[in-house]
């Protein structure tokens, strides 16, 4: 097991399913109530290595240490992540555990508008 992938996909809720008719449960991480989830998982070899949710509207970048410390990542050498997770907090905190990183990118750096909305 060497290529570890991260993506994360949004779930829609029932309009009551956010909790909007129950007042005493409070929003997911302190942030407005969400009308969908976000899970994010890591996979490796067709398993599921990790996985944690967020509220749909939280930016895939500020969960990633969330997903990172749920999983023992040793005998991971490639983290192939989506466009989400591209910021230099997370490729640090990946390389400083000697992990390689791969992000989908076009030549120049700069990814055309139909590669950058396909999932990995």
């Amino acid at each position: 097991m060497d290529l570890l992938w991260i993506d994360s996909t949004t779930v829609s809720l029932h309009r009551h399913g956010s909790g909007v008719l129950k007042k005493q449960n409070p929003p997911l991480d302190g942030e407005e109530r969400a009308e969908a989830l976000k899970i994010h998982v890591a996979l490796s070899q067709g398993f599921l290595c990790g996985a944690c949710l967020s509220a749909s509207n939280k930016l895939d970048m500020t969960v990633f240490n969330e997903l990172w410390a749920l999983g023992n990542w040793d005998a991971i050498v490639h983290v192939v992540a989506d466009k989400g997770y591209d910021c230099s907090s997370v490729r640090d905190l990946i390389k400083k555990t000697g992990k390689n990183t791969r992000y989908p990118q076009a030549q120049g750096g700069h990814l055309s508008r139909r590669v950058r909305s396909r999932a990995l």
